[in-house]
């Protein structure tokens, strides 16, 4: 019963939350923009997007529990990906970018933290995904501080090259490095001391 009245009361207070986000894009969307100046539309177009890596991040919360759970399969398939491909009108790439961002964030609590906090956008979030695996994972828990403050530092592009030859140092079972970022890769270790302290 107990169980039953948390339900409840979790699922009244998040249907709350969301129509409350909905009303509010909605209200927003309809705005007449036509007197902004192109600064303040600049200005507003930098709100409207971090408000949306909070949205974002609340939805990855979800998508977690949701795939921890297995409740996929509650619905008679057998993968997250999947269920949301089906449910959600999301693309193959889509759904699985999602379902590797949720599965990494478990491993990696000061991105997490930081993803809902709106430090980080799910852009950023998934470059920390894609470089997290099976020979990465402790490597990344050990750097993650420093490779957090990294990500603070530069534009996701540039970060993305030098996570690629973070990730290219410490996967020495992985693929032989691209040529190309030899350089980025030795770059990284002057830039940062050997325990990735920064």
């Amino acid at each position: 019963a107990e169980r039953t009245f948390d339900t409840l009361s979790c699922m009244g207070r998040a249907g709350e939350l969301i129509e409350s986000i909905r009303d509010a894009a909605g209200e927003l969307s309809s705005l007449d923009l036509t007197a902004l100046s192109p600064q303040e539309l600049g200005g507003l177009l930098q709100q409207v997007e971090a408000a949306r890596a909070r949205v974002d991040a609340a939805a990855n919360a979800v998508l977690d529990r949701f795939d921890a759970e297995g409740a996929a399969a509650y619905d008679g398939l057998r993968t997250t990906s999947s269920w949301l491909r089906q449910r959600c009108q999301m693309t193959g790439a889509t759904a699985s970018r999602r379902v590797r961002s949720a599965r990494a964030m478990r491993h990696l609590p000061e991105v997490a933290d930081g993803f809902r906090a709106g430090r980080f956008s799910a852009d950023q979030v998934d470059l920390f995904a894609r470089n997290h695996h099976a020979r990465t994972a402790d490597a990344m828990a050990h750097d993650e501080s420093a490779l957090a403050a990294l990500a603070d530092r530069l534009r996701p592009d540039d970060f993305a090259r030098e996570l690629r030859g973070w990730a290219e140092m410490v996967d020495t079972d992985g693929a032989e490095p691209d040529p190309g970022h030899r350089g980025r890769s030795f770059s990284l270790v002057q830039t940062l001391d050997d325990t990735w302290t920064g």
